[in-house]
């Protein structure tokens, strides 16, 4: 067996309410291989990281899950071809006397993302 692969995935939803929204990341949120899933500013709605073993694995998560998704009404996908930098997760300052800022929101809504 070879190193996993990441694979992005932007994701298009067929509306942006909240109930749409709500649905899609409950949904996204049951699928194993879906490292992090990020609400987006842009031309797609979401963005998501997922590792899978190769491209017949990507495959299989794409029919088993994210075609499956509600309302999605599009989706692309690339792979990296390398890595060109790595960080450390920076922690922002928002709080009183420095403190962490809280996690967002939206994430506690869904069951399994977030704190």
């Amino acid at each position: 067996m070879g190193c996993p692969t990441t694979v992005f995935v932007e994701i298009t939803l067929s509306g942006q309410a909240d109930e749409v929204l709500e649905a899609f990341e409950r949904e996204v949120a049951r699928v194993p291989d879906v490292l992090e899933c990020h609400l987006m500013a842009g031309k797609s709605d979401y963005l998501l990281k997922v590792v899978a073993e190769n491209t017949e694995d990507f495959a299989r998560i794409h029919r088993q899950y994210l075609a499956r998704c509600p309302a999605c009404k599009a989706c692309s996908q690339a792979s990296p071809c390398a890595p060109c930098s790595r960080r450390r997760p920076c922690r922002f300052r928002g709080g009183p006397g420095g403190a962490p800022a809280p996690p967002c929101p939206r994430l506690r809504l869904v069951k399994g993302w977030g704190g």
